[in-house]
């Protein structure tokens, strides 16, 4: 076996880990980071018309190639932001039944990054050399399935058309490459902070674009994420839902009252445009979520003093957002649910009727094929991740997924219950109650294969489990 190679600070090595140095140009990285992704945005955001899809795509290659190479870091850096500051460029080469085949800056990305942490492993060590976490088996077992049961689903013809299903399964794949990637590569509490910064100033840009454009000026009727072809206000929903969890929980055990005040601030800043989203699955989630925080924070002030808050506000509320959680129990619609000697009856609005209608018939199309299910795109387009899983992937895939949450969660409880008061704590908790929220808010639509919530989640969860690793000998002895 080789002996570990001598590198320097700050540099991914497989056979130790490196403290990365604290002189670090986080100010510098961050600027070059935001200055470089707002010129291609525009670039890119303008294809259709100039067509410098190209060019837009060849700058952030040489861009994320060249300072990659340099420090995987400044990837994760460029991913951070892509994934919620990217724009669609189609590809209008590729052809598939019913919709455009589009690519975003980050999915080149996420490339191109993986593509350097593989070439200094290369260099610098082999892959058996990969760190292991509580979800990589899951992960794996997961991978497998989903493409087994595709692939069965494209011979046994349950799958209409097999290169929408590969566009979907890479989508998948892409996601676990992106854990991998940070679980590899962060290797510090120091590298886990720099990271969250790059997220919070995205964070920041986000919920400015969505205030400006849908609370203040009104130019789109719902709050939405930026660049979209189409909008998209559940994604937005999901994503400010996630990261309200996430800003909570560090105003929660932060010691500094400065950081505090920011955390709160932007807590407050979040709140108009997730009104103005108009996603009851948003809604609906959001109190699991705070639920969620209240249960396990040591700290009971802070989340009731919230509750007051919010429940105090309740007459405030926005007029749309009144009428849109109005609108589901008018009625409207007469839907019947299931048979029962008094005729039992529920009054639902239209769109949520179709939806229920709709799982009805997954679960029937599942019932052909309960344990691998259809195989992904197999039983059409349903707007519930978890419906979706069970008819695509079978109880064997729903039954992984239920594993890989649990444990998630066991690692992640328990790493919260295990760390000192500060930041790390109080980042736990916040990914804790987002994942439970972003549970609920799957539960009406596709949340894990929607890259503005599922690329940021990945990530959190591998920063999570880098902070495991880190403490794992804690926790040992714990």
């Amino acid at each position: 076996m080789p002996s570990p190679v001598s590198v320097g600070p700050g540099t991914f090595s497989p056979y130790r880990v490196t403290p990365p140095a604290r002189t670090k140009p986080m100010a510098g990285a961050m600027g070059i980071v935001f200055v470089s992704l707002g010129f291609v945005m525009v670039l890119a955001s303008r294809a259709s018309a100039t067509g410098a899809s190209g060019l837009a795509i060849f700058i952030i290659a040489t861009i994320v190639i060249l300072f990659t190479i340099i420090d995987v870091e400044f990837g994760l850096y460029c991913l951070v932001a892509g994934m919620l500051l990217s724009p669609e460029i189609p590809l209008k080469f590729i052809k598939l039944p019913q919709r455009e085949v589009v690519i975003r800056i980050d999915d080149i990305m996420i490339i191109l990054v993986s593509a350097a942490w593989f070439a200094q492993v290369a260099v610098y060590g082999k892959l058996e050399t990969l760190v292991s976490s509580p979800l990589n088996r899951p992960i794996l077992w997961f991978s497998f399935l989903t493409i087994v049961s595709t692939a069965r689903g494209v011979f046994a013809g349950s799958v209409p058309h097999a290169p929408t299903a590969f566009f979907y399964v890479l989508k998948f794949l892409e996601f676990f490459l992106l854990y991998f990637l940070v679980l590899n590569t962060v290797n510090s509490e120091e590298q886990v902070k720099r990271i969250m910064s790059a997220y919070l100033l995205t964070l920041v840009i986000v919920v400015a674009w969505a205030t400006w454009t849908a609370v203040i000026t009104k130019q789109y009727g719902r709050a939405t994420t930026p660049f979209e072809t189409e909008e998209e206000p559940g994604t937005l929903g999901g994503y400010l839902l996630f990261s309200f969890a996430l800003c909570f929980g560090l105003l929660n055990y932060v010691p500094n009252i400065i950081q505090k005040i920011f955390y709160f601030l932007m807590m407050v800043a979040i709140v108009p445009p997730f009104l103005y989203t108009l996603s009851r699955g948003s809604y609906m989630a959001f109190f699991p979520m705070f639920l969620t925080i209240l249960f396990l924070s040591r700290r009971k002030a802070i989340p009731l003093f919230f509750l007051i808050i919010l429940a105090a506000s309740i007459p405030w509320l926005p007029s749309a957002t009144r009428e849109r959680v109005e609108y589901t129990f008018q009625n409207r619609v007469q839907y019947v649910r299931g048979e029962t000697p008094v005729g039992f009856k529920e009054q639902l609005d239209p769109s949520s009727a179709a939806r229920l209608q709709r799982y009805k018939g997954v679960v029937r199309q599942w019932k052909y094929k309960p344990l691998l299910g259809q195989g992904v795109t197999g039983v059409g387009f349903v707007d519930s991740q978890i419906v979706r899983v069970l008819g695509e992937l079978g109880i064997l895939g729903l039954l992984t997924l239920i594993w890989l949450f649990r444990n998630l969660f066991q690692t992640a409880v328990r790493l919260y219950r295990a760390l000192p008061v500060g930041y790390m704590k109080g980042l736990v908790l916040g990914m804790i109650a987002g994942s439970v929220g972003l549970i609920f808010h799957g539960a009406t639509a596709n949340t894990f294969i929607v890259v503005r919530i599922a690329g940021p989640f990945w990530v959190l969860t591998g920063l999570v489990m880098v902070i495991e690793r880190i403490h794992r000998e804690e926790l040992q002895e714990a």
